[in-house]
């Protein structure tokens, strides 16, 4: 009995299942008939489905960048933020950091102080209070003055020079190019220290009369400052190895040009100079720089010069006796322009 009740019950199940199959083969046909009718609509369906997802795409891009620029808007809005407080609690101290130090020393401080507010990731008030901290501004004694031995107030907008830089009379090197002044104070000449000075790029029309007084000096730079003349007493600089006075209006050398005995390196080149003195005592003279003037021919007693070993002239001197004597005893002879290797580096 129990046999049959399986057989029938076996039945049963697979006409349900033929059934079930014979209902979706005929909703897979009305399926199929409803897609041949309205292909069309489907195509329709599929392109618009397409547009919208590029739409998407574009929108999660835009906002993408949207959120990207907000941060950075929102990190330069902080920064501007900060700089502006750095700069009104640099404002109220400025006249401590004035009266305490050179005004370009001061200029000095502050871009430090504005480079390390650039860098700081932390809150205004915190970097405020990390000046105050870390940057104490105090009275500079006259023991820092003695210990300074160099000083670059270059590119300052200086249109005059303090009497108060003597202070620092243990300065050697002084760099104040590219700047407006016409004259340096007489004070100047008590730096007898001094080694190296460079006045290049300023509006003085002739070399101020204090710098025939620094008698350490070795290095001096006057190109570019519109000079008539060089100074009468510049004989004065014994140790004087090296002048710059390129690029200038300079038509008189004085004779007193002919007691820097131990110059080494001397560039008048681009000047207005007629003619020259009789300089063959400069027996170290190895550079000497002379094209870009109007002179019709060397001195002879440009022979003498033994330790010459480059002279640059213009073209038109090059057919002269004297220059062709020095090429002869093994001087190198050109018409090109040479820049010192050290020209533009402030230290010897």
């Amino acid at each position: 009995m129990s046999s049959n009740r399986d057989l029938k019950q076996k039945k049963i199940k697979k006409e349900y299942i033929r059934k079930k199959k014979l209902k979706k083969g005929e909703i897979r046909k009305e399926k199929l008939k409803k897609a041949d009718k309205g292909k069309e609509k489907v195509e329709k369906f599929d392109k618009k489905q397409v547009k919208l997802s590029k739409e998407d795409d574009e929108d999660l891009k835009f906002n993408k960048n949207y959120t990207y620029d907000k941060k950075s808007k929102e990190k330069s809005k902080e920064k501007s933020k900060k700089l502006s407080a750095v700069d009104a609690h640099l404002q109220r101290r400025w006249s401590s950091i004035e009266a305490s130090m050179p005004l370009a020393m001061a200029s000095q401080v502050i871009e430090i102080i504005y480079a390390y507010a650039s860098d700081w990731e932390g809150e205004a008030k915190d970097f405020v209070k990390y000046i105050n901290k870390t940057w104490k501004i105090r009275k500079i004694d006259e023991g820092d003055l003695k210990s300074l031995d160099r000083i670059d107030i270059s590119q300052a907008y200086l249109t005059e020079l303090s009497p108060k830089i003597t202070y620092m009379y243990g300065l050697e090197h002084i760099n104040l190019s590219r700047n407006s002044l016409k004259d340096l104070p007489v004070e100047f000449s008590q730096l007898r220290n001094l080694k190296r000075l460079i006045l290049s790029s300023n509006d003085f029309r002739s070399v101020p009369s204090c710098v025939s007084d620094l008698s350490a000096l070795q290095f001096l730079d006057v190109s570019s400052c519109a000079l008539r003349a060089l100074p009468e007493h510049i004989g004065r600089l014994k140790k004087l190895v090296r002048l710059q006075a390129n690029m200038n209006s300079i038509r008189h050398v004085p004779p007193s040009f002919a007691k820097l005995e131990n110059l080494k390196t001397c560039d008048l080149s681009d000047n207005d100079i007629g003619c020259l003195p009789p300089f063959h005592t400069l027996k170290n003279l190895r550079f000497l720089h002379l094209n870009g003037n109007r002179l019709p021919v060397l001195p002879k007693t440009t022979r003498k010069l033994t330790s010459l070993k480059t002279l640059a002239i213009d073209t038109k001197l090059s057919s002269d006796s004297t220059v062709q004597y020095l090429e002869k005893m093994g001087t190198y002879v050109t018409t090109r322009r040479i820049v010192p290797a050290d020209k533009h580096s402030y230290y010897m």
